[in-house]
């Protein structure tokens, strides 16, 4: 039985300094992907691991560079962590790939909780970067591995988080959970074999999964427009903590999204 006595660490620094709303239909037992945004490094790994019903342990994608960090390994190693080989040489891509969804597979045909980031790596923009599709794939590849086992979908669930201010020590944050759950359920074109039909697949499964991040997040077309809505965030309600944290995304993007883009 793995201990993951860093990774329980984390989660209780961050049950400390964490207050946050999150659904209560969340699958118990079932094979899962979470897909959040990325903004606070390590903060988002520790932040999720507080919030997840049912203190469900969660195995996240790492670069494998970061595994030999003094620091970061040992909690990657502890937590669990699958490393990620990122622009391998053409020749070992292949390999690469095949270990990581197999790590996945593996993990997801005993029921546990994969955590891939669709952004790739922690930014600091005014909007969600990129949406990558390695959550998609590695569905895909272990509902493939599965036929004829009765086991024939995995949920992926896009996952927001919003800081009030993330450079701020024991900043509030809101984790966004959807209220219902989507299964990749199209397993026919999956079955198919069919690589075009596959990866349209994927295409629409990451496509849905950016807009209910974007619908839980807040996002602006820039920074000027962005750091105009926090200005009148300031002025209306002088104090951050004024609004309520289950008010302070819709808020957000009320702002950001009715302010005109300053020139």
């Amino acid at each position: 039985m793995e201990l993951r006595l860093v990774y329980r660490a984390l989660r209780k620094v961050s049950d400390w300094a964490l207050v946050g709303f999150y659904s209560e239909s969340f699958p118990k037992d079932a094979p899962l992907i979470i897909s959040p945004c990325h903004h606070n490094e390590l903060i988002d790994v520790a932040s999720l691991a507080a919030t997840i019903p049912y203190r469900r342990k969660v195995s996240f994608w790492a670069k494998s560079t970061t595994f030999a960090h003094p620091v970061l390994g040992p909690i990657l190693s502890s937590s669990g962590a699958i490393p990620v080989r990122r622009n391998p040489d053409k020749a070992d891509s292949g390999l690469a790939n095949a270990s990581l969804f197999d790590a996945t597979t593996r993990a997801l045909a005993q029921n546990q909780v994969i955590g891939v980031f669709p952004e790739g790596t922690s930014y600091t923009e005014p909007a969600i970067a990129q949406i990558l599709s390695g959550a998609a794939w590695a569905a895909l590849e272990f509902m493939r591995s599965q036929q004829g086992k009765g086991v024939r979908s995995v949920v992926i669930v896009p996952v927001g988080i919003v800081y009030t201010d993330k450079s701020k020590f024991r900043s509030r944050v809101n984790m966004v959970y959807p209220s219902t759950w989507r299964r990749t359920s199209s397993s026919s074109l999956f079955d198919a074999h069919d690589p075009d039909a596959e990866r349209a697949v994927v295409k629409a499964v990451m496509k849905d999964v950016e807009e209910q991040l974007l619908n839980m997040t807040i996002n602006a077309p820039d920074w000027q427009t962005m750091h105009a809505a926090q200005m009148t965030r300031n002025i209306l309600w002088v104090d951050d903590r004024n609004v309520k944290l289950k008010d302070w995304v819709i808020v957000g993007q009320k702002l950001s999204g009715t302010l005109p883009t300053v020139s």
